[in-house]
């Protein structure tokens, strides 16, 4: 159990954490969408679902791992979290933000 919510975890750190950064740094068989694009939002959440398989509640538990053994890594992260508590609401709300055109995280 440990185990899986630490690959959940990672999953929610390349998918959700860093959601804003779509770069050379990405494994290129995990490319996330630019930011302003119009299949941002859907794909990163169809992603997150179809290739690491994370539910709804699935994505809470792991982010919420996903603070607890990264911390200080993703302050913007950390900070918008603490702000507005994690729910399945907040993660889509943060995924949205970060597709815009005004992300939190910039495009390098």
């Amino acid at each position: 159990m440990r185990r899986a919510m630490q690959v959940m975890a990672m999953a929610v750190v390349l998918t959700i954490g860093t959601a804003g950064v779509a770069s050379a740094n990405n494994p290129p068989g995990d490319p996330l969408p630019v930011n302003g694009e119009p299949n941002c939002f859907g794909a990163r959440v169809s992603h997150a679902a179809s290739d690491h398989g994370l539910t709804p509640k699935a994505k809470i538990a792991a982010t919420e791992a996903a603070l607890a053994a990264f911390p200080g890594v993703f302050p913007a992260w950390e900070e918008y979290y603490a702000e507005h508590g994690i729910s399945v609401r907040t993660i889509q709300q943060w995924i949205r933000i970060n597709c815009s055109d005004n992300p939190i995280i910039p495009n390098p």
